[in-house]
């Protein structure tokens, strides 16, 4: 319709924001005439041109009875609608959308299916307008989400807004087209090197070609990240009711998924720091596991330590390290005040000069293969907030912390994460420090939850 934000509308003006003019798209509409410059047609023999993608969104009635009544010249359809197979009632909907696809020869995502987002075809099918879930902002990245579930997809996309996925994919109830045929197929893209997979039930079959797939991948130096829905009996119960998924044993499809290389998600968080870092270090090794934690909070050094996992481990710094260090410290005397050791303790009184000649030296060792930088904000002797009448400090100055430390770590190419562990007064120094070190270090709110992030990357 033309009146209004329908979904059908909504999809409309991403497809057109994303690039595609109007003599490449038609609509389906009784009366004809025109929406947003697109022409309508009354049925799909109208259309004067063959159609690539079939985008149904209108209720499941409806999309059966289009499909049905389909006499060729359909490649592929995305199918929006839900009410198929997720509630007894759809059970004759669902068999009839199945047999149709199966007759027409239709290769078919969905139904209950949120949309698809291809940056290399200007694809954009979300029925979410941009203004809800900003995207198209940033370069694609190397990221690919697969969801069966298009809620989880588009609020990971808003909560990891930096780092633009190249595709993302709701695969809803999986009526023809399951996970490992949409991991196979973006695959084949060379550009991509994390799938993130959001999945509550594999097809028949499905489980066992998505870990074939995966292990390959990992074989090439590529991450697949899983977090796998329903896996108690209330989880599977609630699977069934929101995308029709059957439910598996979730420590059988844990151990397989393992086994084949993928990184297994306990919760959102854990999927979101694994997304994070993956595609942060997209092509790093973890090499012999030696890592270096900085901070200038003994609780973060101790508790970084406590973390650790093999094959990550403290690197004991050699006489000659520790007394470059050492020199460091003594800008502001605090080699005075604290060992040298790992993980390193430059405590508040540490400045800007203190930090970057600290993590000079530890980046420039040949002793290093993972850096942790973790500076505590509230210490008056860093520039951390941003402009205000209160005080002098701003944390986005050229010259100020964020962008000196920045500097130092772009020099390196080991892997390199940073961390900002204090509250919404600290978001701009948060935002300024992962801005100006670039796109290939993640910078984490959490000190442990960064720590057990790289643990799981490591061993993977």
């Amino acid at each position: 319709s033309g009146k209004g934000m329908n979904p059908g509308r909504i999809i409309l003006r991403n497809l057109l924001s994303g690039g595609f003019t109007a003599d490449r798209l038609a609509i389906l509409k009784p009366g004809g005439g025109t929406v947003d410059d697109v022409s309508c047609y009354q049925s799909i023999e109208q259309v004067p041109f063959d159609i690539d993608l079939l985008v149904l969104a209108v209720d499941a009635a409806a999309t059966v009875e289009i499909l049905e009544s389909i006499t060729g010249g359909v490649k592929s359809a995305l199918l929006i609608a839900g009410g198929t197979s997720e509630r007894s009632e759809g059970k004759e909907l669902g068999e009839r959308l199945a047999r149709a696809v199966d007759e027409k020869g239709i290769a078919a995502v969905g139904p209950n299916c949120l949309g698809v987002i291809s940056r290399p075809a200007g694809l954009d099918t979300l029925f979410i307008p941009q203004s809800k879930i900003p995207r198209g902002n940033h370069d694609p990245g190397g990221l690919a989400y697969i969801s069966q579930s298009g809620a989880f997809m588009i609020t990971r996309m808003n909560r990891l807004a930096g780092i633009e996925p190249r595709y993302a994919v709701s695969t809803g109830n999986q009526l023809r087209t399951g996970v490992s045929d949409l991991l196979r197929v973006i695959a084949e893209d060379p550009q991509v090197s994390t799938f993130a997979v959001y999945v509550e039930g594999f097809r028949d079959g499905d489980g066992l070609a998505f870990c074939r797939i995966a292990e390959e991948l990992h074989r090439q130096g590529k991450r697949v990240i899983l977090y796998k829905g329903g896996r108690t009996s209330a989880g599977a119960d609630a699977a069934s009711g929101h995308t029709a998924s059957l439910a598996t044993d979730y420590n059988v499809c844990r151990d397989l998924a393992e086994n084949a290389g993928v990184l297994v998600a306990e919760g959102f968080e854990e999927f979101e720091d694994l997304v994070l870092i993956s595609t942060c270090w997209s092509g790093k090794r973890a090499g012999r596991g030696r890592l270096v934690t900085v901070s200038n909070a003994g609780y973060e050094c101790v508790g970084m330590a406590d973390q650790l996992q093999s094959p990550l481990h403290l690197v004991k710094f050699d006489q000659e390290t520790g007394d470059r260090i050492a020199r460091a410290l003594a800008k502001c005397r605090i080699d005075r005040l604290v060992d040298i050791h790992n993980p390193v303790d430059l405590t508040p009184m540490a400045d800007a000069d203190v930090w970057c000649s600290v993590a000079e030296v530890i980046l420039s060792t040949g002793d290093t293969d993972i850096a942790v930088f973790s500076p505590v904000p509230p210490t008056p002797a860093l520039q951390t907030l941003p402009p205000a009448d209160d005080h002098k400090e701003d944390a986005t100055a050229g010259d100020a912390f964020a962008a000196r430390l920045a500097q130092v770590i772009r020099a390196s190419d080991i892997p390199v994460a940073c961390c900002v562990d204090c509250g919404s007064l600290y978001d701009i120094f948060a935002a300024e420090l992962s801005r100006r070190a670039g796109a290939e270090i993640p910078v984490f709110r959490s000190a442990d939850r960064m720590i057990r992030a790289i643990n799981l990357w490591a061993d993977a």
